[in-house]
């Protein structure tokens, strides 16, 4: 009985060890004179065969330059899909566009802001669409885990479709982009633009939302849901697109 009580009373005065905490990621801007770069580049490929051929590629480019006073965001992508059937060859997918986008903080969490893209979707008979812009953001987190930028500023919008017509107008532009760490190997991302034109006569919106998960040191997988809005498409053309897309590829930096 002694024996026992010894024994318990030896157990219980051990010391409890300190739970094991997750780690998480730094995003705080980096020091004076240090630049930092990141990005991911991945793939996806799908094909058929059979009564019906299909090939499918959807390629993504991202790269971040980040220093103390300024922010380089660029990115590209190529999405592309092919039917071969018994009358012939259809292409059902022919997107592709860029972008960039210049930050200067002119206070820890206040910045000035250029932008500018290019897209063209042959499908939806859109030739060319330019957007160039300025404006300023505010930084309102920029934390471990957590990402949160407001953009507001003035955009000119061009647009050439494949029918011949164009369309070009300036526009309010409203942005917001999101990073959050939802655990130590998973990431969601969303950047949303909304511009409406000043006129009020239209509008066109983007939402690009990824979820990122690490598969090995810096191997990645992704989910790619975007929705793309354009009030005054093309005569025969759909105002929404939608894309579900998933690729492999390599992350770097931060």
């Amino acid at each position: 009985m002694i024996a026992i009580g010894l024994l318990t009373l030896q157990l219980s005065d051990r010391p409890t060890s300190a739970p094991i905490e997750q780690e998480k990621p730094t995003w705080s801007a980096p020091e004076e004179g240090v630049t930092v770069w990141s990005g991911a580049f991945t793939v996806g490929t799908f094909f058929t065969e059979g009564n019906s051929d299909t090939r499918e590629t959807h390629v993504l480019l991202d790269a971040e330059r980040r220093s103390k006073k300024s922010r380089l965001i660029l990115n590209s992508y190529a999405d592309f899909a092919e039917t071969d059937t018994e009358t012939g060859s259809q292409r059902t997918v022919d997107n592709v566009g860029a972008g960039g986008k210049y930050d200067y903080f002119l206070s820890e969490d206040i910045y000035a802001l250029g932008n500018g893209s290019w897209q063209s979707d042959k499908v939806a008979e859109l030739d060319s669409r330019f957007i160039l812009g300025a404006g300023a953001g505010w930084q309102v987190r920029e934390d471990d885990g957590f990402k949160w930028s407001v953009e507001g500023g003035l955009s000119h919008v061009d647009q050439n479709f494949s029918d011949g017509s164009s369309d070009d107008y300036f526009a309010l532009r409203l942005g917001s982009n999101i990073t959050y760490q939802v655990s130590k190997a998973t990431t969601f991302e969303q950047v949303a633009e909304f511009l409406p034109s000043l006129n009020g006569e239209t509008y066109y919106t983007k939402w690009d939302n990824r979820l990122k998960m690490e598969v090995l040191n810096n191997w990645i997988a992704q989910l790619q849901y975007v929705l793309e809005y354009n009030d005054q498409p093309s005569i025969g053309a759909v105002r929404a697109d939608y894309k579900f897309v998933f690729t492999l590829g390599w992350s770097f930096g931060k």
